[in-house]
Protein backbone atom coordinates (compact mmCIF):
# COMPACT_ATOMS: atom_id res chain seq x y z
CA UNK A 1 0.00 0.00 0.00
CA UNK A 2 1.38 3.10 -1.14
CA UNK A 3 1.23 6.25 1.05
CA UNK A 4 1.22 9.80 0.47
CA UNK A 5 2.17 12.54 2.94
CA UNK A 6 1.87 16.09 2.09
CA UNK A 7 1.31 19.36 3.72
CA UNK A 8 -1.53 21.93 2.00
CA UNK A 9 -1.49 25.21 3.35
CA UNK A 10 -4.38 27.25 2.71
CA UNK A 11 -5.39 30.99 3.59
CA UNK A 12 -9.02 31.57 5.03
CA UNK A 13 -9.97 34.29 2.81
CA UNK A 14 -8.02 36.71 -0.18
CA UNK A 15 -6.60 38.77 2.30
CA UNK A 16 -5.31 36.13 4.51
CA UNK A 17 -6.67 37.86 7.67
CA UNK A 18 -9.87 36.26 8.67
CA UNK A 19 -11.25 35.57 11.11
CA UNK A 20 -9.57 38.84 12.55
CA UNK A 21 -12.43 41.60 10.98
CA UNK A 22 -10.01 44.06 12.40
CA UNK A 23 -7.42 43.37 9.70
CA UNK A 24 -9.57 41.75 7.61
CA UNK A 25 -10.97 43.70 4.71
CA UNK A 26 -13.02 40.74 2.65
CA UNK A 27 -16.92 40.80 2.44
CA UNK A 28 -18.38 37.76 3.39
CA UNK A 29 -19.29 37.14 -0.68
CA UNK A 30 -15.38 37.38 -1.78
CA UNK A 31 -14.29 35.04 1.71
CA UNK A 32 -16.99 32.62 0.59
CA UNK A 33 -15.82 32.71 -3.34
CA UNK A 34 -12.56 31.85 -1.61
CA UNK A 35 -13.42 28.77 0.06
CA UNK A 36 -15.57 27.36 -2.70
CA UNK A 37 -12.17 26.68 -4.16
CA UNK A 38 -11.41 23.97 -1.49
CA UNK A 39 -14.24 21.66 -1.09
CA UNK A 40 -15.65 19.67 2.04
CA UNK A 41 -15.12 16.10 0.83
CA UNK A 42 -11.32 17.66 -0.07
CA UNK A 43 -11.26 18.01 3.60
CA UNK A 44 -12.62 15.02 4.49
CA UNK A 45 -10.16 13.40 3.26
CA UNK A 46 -7.17 15.03 5.27
CA UNK A 47 -6.51 13.55 8.10
CA UNK A 48 -4.95 16.57 10.40
CA UNK A 49 -6.17 19.64 9.27
CA UNK A 50 -5.34 22.70 11.52
CA UNK A 51 -5.56 26.61 11.65
CA UNK A 52 -2.30 28.21 12.79
CA UNK A 53 -2.53 31.70 14.29
CA UNK A 54 -0.03 34.63 13.72
CA UNK A 55 2.47 33.85 17.28
CA UNK A 56 2.56 36.63 19.28
CA UNK A 57 6.12 38.37 19.96
CA UNK A 58 6.70 37.26 23.41
CA UNK A 59 6.30 33.35 22.12
CA UNK A 60 9.09 33.80 19.28
CA UNK A 61 11.35 35.34 21.77
CA UNK A 62 10.89 33.15 25.04
CA UNK A 63 13.73 31.66 25.89
CA UNK A 64 11.83 28.16 26.96
CA UNK A 65 13.73 24.88 26.56
CA UNK A 66 11.63 23.22 23.14
CA UNK A 67 11.69 19.63 22.10
CA UNK A 68 14.87 19.34 19.47
CA UNK A 69 14.32 17.64 15.85
CA UNK A 70 16.14 14.70 17.80
CA UNK A 71 13.56 13.80 20.00
CA UNK A 72 10.62 14.19 17.60
CA UNK A 73 12.33 12.08 15.17
CA UNK A 74 13.26 9.65 18.09
CA UNK A 75 9.31 9.80 19.51
CA UNK A 76 7.89 9.24 15.69
CA UNK A 77 10.39 6.40 15.03
CA UNK A 78 9.38 4.70 17.95
CA UNK A 79 5.57 5.07 17.56
CA UNK A 80 6.23 3.74 13.74
CA UNK A 81 7.94 1.05 14.86
CA UNK A 82 5.04 -0.21 17.17
CA UNK A 83 2.43 0.13 14.13
CA UNK A 84 5.21 -1.96 12.56
CA UNK A 85 5.09 -5.03 14.85
CA UNK A 86 1.29 -4.31 15.36
CA UNK A 87 0.17 -4.81 12.13
CA UNK A 88 3.06 -7.71 11.18
CA UNK A 89 2.13 -9.68 8.33
CA UNK A 90 -1.19 -7.70 7.59
CA UNK A 91 -0.39 -5.76 4.61
CA UNK A 92 -0.84 -2.75 6.79
CA UNK A 93 2.16 -0.65 7.86
CA UNK A 94 0.42 2.50 9.70
CA UNK A 95 -2.37 3.23 11.35
CA UNK A 96 -4.05 5.97 8.81
CA UNK A 97 -4.52 2.16 6.67
CA UNK A 98 -6.78 1.00 9.04
CA UNK A 99 -9.29 -0.22 6.72
CA UNK A 100 -13.05 0.14 7.92
CA UNK A 101 -13.66 -3.14 8.30
CA UNK A 102 -10.68 -3.41 10.83
CA UNK A 103 -11.28 -0.74 13.08
CA UNK A 104 -12.92 -2.45 15.89
CA UNK A 105 -9.85 -4.94 16.00
CA UNK A 106 -6.99 -1.98 15.97
CA UNK A 107 -9.18 0.85 17.53
CA UNK A 108 -10.66 -0.76 20.56
CA UNK A 109 -11.28 2.34 23.10
CA UNK A 110 -12.25 2.86 26.48
CA UNK A 111 -15.97 3.48 27.46
CA UNK A 112 -15.54 7.21 27.80
CA UNK A 113 -13.69 7.47 24.25
CA UNK A 114 -16.33 5.88 22.70
CA UNK A 115 -18.74 8.20 23.92
CA UNK A 116 -16.89 11.35 23.28
CA UNK A 117 -16.30 10.00 19.54
CA UNK A 118 -19.97 9.30 19.22
CA UNK A 119 -21.35 12.34 20.64
CA UNK A 120 -18.65 14.49 18.04
CA UNK A 121 -20.60 12.54 15.22
CA UNK A 122 -23.61 13.84 16.01
CA UNK A 123 -22.95 17.23 16.78
CA UNK A 124 -19.92 18.04 14.60
CA UNK A 125 -21.99 16.38 11.97
CA UNK A 126 -19.16 14.19 11.01
CA UNK A 127 -19.01 12.12 7.73
CA UNK A 128 -18.23 8.28 7.94
CA UNK A 129 -14.69 8.77 6.30
CA UNK A 130 -14.30 11.63 8.88
CA UNK A 131 -15.41 9.44 11.40
CA UNK A 132 -12.16 6.85 10.65
CA UNK A 133 -9.96 9.38 10.13
CA UNK A 134 -10.43 11.30 13.97
CA UNK A 135 -10.65 7.52 15.13
CA UNK A 136 -7.45 6.44 13.52
CA UNK A 137 -5.49 9.51 14.48
CA UNK A 138 -6.77 8.88 18.16
CA UNK A 139 -5.15 5.45 17.82
CA UNK A 140 -1.95 7.17 16.72
CA UNK A 141 -2.28 9.76 19.58
CA UNK A 142 -2.67 7.00 21.99
CA UNK A 143 0.49 4.96 20.55
CA UNK A 144 2.59 7.57 21.01
CA UNK A 145 1.74 7.85 24.94
CA UNK A 146 2.02 4.32 24.95
CA UNK A 147 -1.68 3.13 25.61
CA UNK A 148 -3.16 0.00 24.45
CA UNK A 149 -6.68 1.13 24.71
CA UNK A 150 -7.82 4.85 22.70
CA UNK A 151 -9.17 6.89 25.58
CA UNK A 152 -11.64 10.61 26.25
CA UNK A 153 -8.06 12.15 25.97
CA UNK A 154 -6.81 10.74 22.53
CA UNK A 155 -10.07 11.32 20.94
CA UNK A 156 -10.32 14.60 22.09
CA UNK A 157 -6.94 15.84 20.90
CA UNK A 158 -7.23 13.67 17.42
CA UNK A 159 -10.89 16.08 17.30
CA UNK A 160 -8.62 19.21 17.86
CA UNK A 161 -7.08 17.80 14.56
CA UNK A 162 -10.15 18.51 12.42
CA UNK A 163 -11.35 21.53 13.78
CA UNK A 164 -10.69 23.66 11.30
CA UNK A 165 -13.21 21.80 8.39
CA UNK A 166 -16.25 23.25 10.72
CA UNK A 167 -14.31 26.48 11.52
CA UNK A 168 -14.11 27.67 8.31
CA UNK A 169 -16.87 26.73 6.52
CA UNK A 170 -19.89 27.30 9.71
CA UNK A 171 -17.69 31.05 10.64
CA UNK A 172 -21.09 33.19 10.33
Amino acid sequence: MNCINFVVPMNPCSCGYFPDRNRCTCSRAVIDRHLDKISRPLLDRMDICVEVSRPALAELTARQPEESSAQIRSRVERTQRLQQERFAGCGILYNSQIPPSAMEEWCAMEADGEKLLNESFEQLELTARGYYRVLRVARTVADMEGAVRIGRAHIRESLLYRSIDRKVWDWA
